[in-house]
């Protein structure tokens, strides 16, 4: 039968039934040799004396596989520290396991132990006034909602409250809880506004964090523009060059049907063509340009934290005859 199996309180524990009622099946669990080699620490420890050390290795095992030999080991040297209200859980918490695996004796046992500690037990109230989002925490520990202005159990010392919400200042305060079924109470300063703003959820940013909207919008528009004049200003530059090439073709603009005239008119066609697409480039991408350049300049005028202003882009094309433009309206 591996040790796991004949957990025990202690050497030092002066209870005849200690190690027959320690006695439980171990679970299987991927953690089983890490939790058995914890549980062994936390027991030479104890058997130094090292109480406190001997109590992180038993909270490490139970952390790596539950069970109600270690939880009893466990209260026992939280017992010893003056830890009532630790040692009281980790009784508790031994009942429990032992009621899951269906040990009656041994679950009568931790709740003895448990009701052996409870009227020892120091409680304290949390009073604080509540706001939107408010978080408590007790020496580190978050304090549930429920728990707040209900005299809960604690172990004896300083006890440090800390209560936190967006959008204020935090609040502290301390109490110190006497041991021997004390009482004590604590009122959080009521939480101030803070001039601050609040910090941003996570993943939102806030409006420092890079560019506002305009500013995003702006530059695309303005680089595809660009890119669309850029492309059909070649475009231009090809028109030309084909037109020129005709020219020499046909003798200047007289195409007949030779084989350099057909080939005149070719690169005439081929011409007009790229000219229609080039004057749509050029036109279309300077009125986008120019509608980017304007978001991204109101973008950068804006304050930083100002809400993004509300703008809305108006393009209007011109096509006549041997005319082909557009203007660009910005309101906001």
């Amino acid at each position: 039968m591996s040790t796991r199996r004949r957990r025990r309180w202690s050497a030092a524990l002066a209870l005849p039934l200690v190690t027959a009622l320690l006695i439980h099946p171990s679970a299987a669990h991927a953690d089983s040799a890490l939790a058995e080699q914890l549980f062994k620490d936390g027991l030479a420890l104890m058997d130094q004396g090292k109480v406190a050390e001997a109590c992180d290795k038993f909270a490490a095992s139970m952390d790596a596989e539950p069970s109600g030999g270690t939880a009893l080991n466990l209260g026992r040297c939280n017992e010893e520290q003056g830890k009532m209200a630790s040692a009281w859980a980790a009784f508790e918490r031994a009942a429990t396991l032992f009621r899951s695996t269906g040990e009656s004796d041994r679950e009568a046992f931790a709740e003895e132990q448990a009701a052996r500690v409870a009227p020892q037990l120091s409680r304290l109230t949390i009073a604080v006034t509540k706001v939107p989002g408010l978080t408590v925490t007790r020496n580190g520990e978050p304090v549930p909602e429920a728990a707040l202005g209900t005299a809960v159990p604690v172990d004896p010392g300083e006890q440090v409250i800390v209560a936190s919400a967006p959008g204020y200042e935090t609040a502290t305060a301390t109490v110190t809880v006497a041991a021997g079924a004390a009482t004590a109470e604590v009122t959080v300063p009521p939480l101030v506004a803070s001039e601050e703003p609040p910090a941003p959820a996570p993943g939102q940013g806030s409006a420092d964090d890079g560019p506002n909207a305009l500013v995003i919008t702006g530059g695309v528009l303005l680089g595809v523009g660009g890119v669309a004049a850029i492309v059909g200003g070649v475009l231009g530059g090809m028109v030309l060059s084909d037109a020129s090439r005709a020219r020499e073709l046909c003798n200047g603009t007289d195409c007949d049907g030779s084989p350099q005239g057909r080939e005149g008119l070719n690169l005439v066609q081929s011409a007009e063509d790229k000219a229609l697409v080039s004057n749509v480039l050029v036109i279309g991408g300077s009125v986008v340009g120019v509608a980017g350049a304007a978001l991204l300049i109101v973008g950068l005028l804006q304050e930083p934290g100002e809400e993004p202003a509300a703008a809305e882009v108006q393009v209007t094309p011109w096509l006549g005859p041997g005319l082909l433009g557009g203007s660009v309206g910005l309101s906001f």
